[in-house]
């Protein structure tokens, strides 16, 4: 009994860590190359503010309340419906019409254990540790446009970071990432197990999935920063 429940854990760990490795790790490419030039524009538009007003100061409160609460789990939310909700809802429905989950459910084998939990918690652990990638390229690009222009150092800049961000930031801004990437998966899996046996509703049903996962996720993002600025006051 000890052996199976054993042996059930590690086949639910790799199931886990090879999605990760699909969700997050193949996406560290898109993830950089967005965060940069996000990066940039934001910073573009913060420089032309401040010479205007020229208080730098600003650049944390902006770094802080824009870019690390809102852009990045928003950006993030749009790659990982991109990537990932098209190709898991994809895979589970031709799983589906192969009848490969018939075959599955025929050994005895948790569906559940096997198909579903597994990527729930990854897309959980992969959305954020994307946002905190995504988060740091962007900063990255960030400076550098603002060292080029203005000669911010970005130990200045940090340092105006940190003065802005409090510990409930940090706590709302990971429970977003969490909630989001938990629940984006879930309704992809859901989608992909609601397929019947007709090939040709594998693209209707990867549509339907991909529309619902991104308003899914952007009326997450919203309810999280609204309770956290109505009930908490995590505001500027």
């Amino acid at each position: 009994m000890n052996s199976t429940k054993t042996g059930a854990y590690k086949e639910f760990i790799q199931m886990m860590l090879l999605q990760v490795y699909f969700t997050y790790v193949q996406a560290l490419p898109l993830i950089i190359v967005s965060a940069f030039s996000v990066g940039l524009a934001c910073a573009f538009q913060a420089n032309l503010g401040l010479a205007l007003l020229g208080q730098l100061e600003n650049l944390g409160q902006i770094l802080n309340t824009i870019i690390f609460r809102e852009i990045t789990p928003l950006i993030v939310t749009i790659l990982i419906v991109i990537r990932s909700v098209t190709a898991i809802t994809s895979e589970i429905a031709m799983m589906k019409v192969n009848r490969e989950i018939e075959a599955l459910e025929i050994m005895g084998i948790s569906i559940e254990n096997f198909l579903i939990r597994p990527r729930i918690v990854a897309g959980s652990i992969s959305f954020f540790c994307m946002a905190i990638t995504f988060f740091a390229f962007c900063t990255l690009g960030f400076w550098l446009w603002l060292n080029n222009a203005s000669g911010v150092h970005l130990s200045s800049l940090l340092h105006y970071f940190f003065i802005t961000i409090r510990p409930t930031h940090v706590i709302f801004f990971t429970i977003k990432t969490l909630l989001i990437g938990a629940f984006i998966v879930y309704r992809a899996c859901h989608h992909g197990m609601s397929l019947s046996k007709a090939s040709f509703e594998v693209p209707i049903v990867t549509n339907k999935s991909v529309v619902e996962c991104l308003i899914l996720g952007v009326s997450l993002q919203v309810a999280v920063t609204s309770i956290s600025y109505l009930l908490f006051d995590v505001g500027i």
